[in-house]
């Protein structure tokens, strides 16, 4: 690729980070519509490079989290067991999926998380301390790899409501684990993507670069901006971006 191109690449991933960081979401979500709409890449390339920049930048939120007490360890480690099995079946059954059916997945999935971030809606919160329905949690956890994998995802959007309203964990303390947790999901799922060469490392690392940069940007400007008009605006755009995804797997 030419360096304008890498350019233009450590761009986007500055203005995803920026947004990311900003309403709280995976940069996943954002990073494969990116590269597919505006930058025309196939989408399996995109998602495959999706799965390194989300594997890096949470990393960085891991750190913070850990730092500050919030990750539950045991918890973390007891449902990843099960994500990184489905991640990797997923990075594995990804191969033999159409590109169109997975234009039509993730279009779902974005149109969904622009119908919950304009009704603003919330986990519940949660203070007793008990967790339950280990069983359940666990079952699904291995769902959320599937998905993490298939799409390019951090999983987070799907780990948070699992751990929050199924197991009666605190919010924080599901947002920390699930970001605990997203690294070596997606490490595990971009596995079969580099064995295809569909996850280019100059790409990868060009997008990584902007994600942190932005991200850092994203945390100081959050405080200046009213949420609730953030958050519409942006579930506006969600909503255009899935459907574009949608008419082009159609």
């Amino acid at each position: 690729m030419t360096s304008l191109s890498l350019f233009y690449l450590t761009i986007a991933g500055f203005t995803i980070g920026t947004f990311a960081s900003m309403l709280g979401i995976g940069g996943g979500l954002l990073i494969v519509p990116t590269l597919t709409l505006f930058l025309h890449f196939p989408i399996k390339h995109a998602i495959g490079v999706s799965l390194i920049g989300v594997s890096a930048t949470s990393l960085m939120a891991a750190s913070n989290y850990l730092k500050a007490g919030l990750v539950d360890v045991e918890l973390g480690i007891t449902l990843e067991s099960s994500t990184i099995l489905g991640a990797l079946v997923g990075g594995i059954v990804s191969g033999y999926i159409s590109s169109r059916l997975l234009y039509l997945l993730f279009s779902i999935l974005v149109i969904y998380t622009s119908f919950v971030m304009w009704r603003g809606r919330r986990v519940k919160e949660v203070r007793n301390g008990r967790y339950s329905n280990y069983s359940a949690g666990i079952g699904l956890s291995f769902f959320a790899g599937v998905a993490s994998a298939v799409l390019g995802i951090g999983g987070g959007v799907l780990k948070v409501p699992i751990m929050n309203i199924m197991m009666n964990v605190p919010v924080k303390i599901a947002v920390a684990t699930s970001s605990f947790m997203i690294g070596m999901t997606a490490v595990t799922g971009v596995m079969p993507y580099v064995e295809r060469g569909e996850a280019d490392p100059v790409v990868a690392a060009s997008i990584v670069v902007g994600t942190l940069a932005g991200a850092y940007l994203g945390s100081r400007l959050m405080r200046k901006i009213p949420t609730l008009m953030l958050r519409k605006a942006f579930a506006l755009l969600l909503f255009i971006v899935g459907v574009r995804m949608f008419v082009k797997g159609l």
